[in-house]
């Protein structure tokens, strides 16, 4: 389930990017992009149970530009380039009870058990991206017009 932020209405900033050319507005709009995803990063990453830090270390952002219109900023857990994020929406949602058939493989050897069937319990669940985007929300689009703003008077001092 993803959930997108729309910010408008801010008739300063409309205006100063539409006199931009093409190119520069997409720059602008991607560095502010980045800052904004930066701190849902951290928020979520503040969350995330650390036992071994794989989850935490595959913990990925990137933005990107569609359809010449619409700017996409997400962040999600890589499984790819080393990184081992595969069991993300385990530790998210939590595991129902889980049963392993014969776990050391007792049977299959020869030995006799009695109990086929071991419970290895729950896992709970920490819903750790869901506080992120949560508590974080108001404090991205601030981040992101900030971040816009400041941009703009960049060019604006360079030009």
């Amino acid at each position: 389930m993803s959930k997108g932020l729309s910010i408008t209405g801010i008739k300063e900033i409309d205006m100063a990017l539409a006199k931009l050319e093409k190119k520069i507005n997409k720059k602008v709009m991607k560095k502010a992009m980045r800052k904004s995803v930066a701190e849902y990063r951290k928020a979520v990453r503040k969350r995330v149970p650390k036992r071994t830090g794989n989850l935490r270390k595959s913990l990925t952002t990137d933005v990107k530009m569609m359809k010449k219109v619409f700017i996409k900023g997400r962040m999600y857990f890589s499984r790819k380039k080393g990184k081992k994020g595969y069991h993300a929406h385990l530790v998210e949602y939590g595991t129902g009870e889980r049963v392993v058939k014969d776990m050391w493989g007792l049977k299959k050897r020869g030995y006799r058990t009695q109990a086929t069937k071991m419970n290895v319990g729950r896992m709970k669940a920490k819903h750790m991206t869901k506080e992120g985007f949560e508590l974080k929300t108001p404090e991205v689009k601030q981040v992101f017009i900030k971040a816009l703003a400041r941009e703009l008077l960049k060019i604006r001092s360079v030009n």
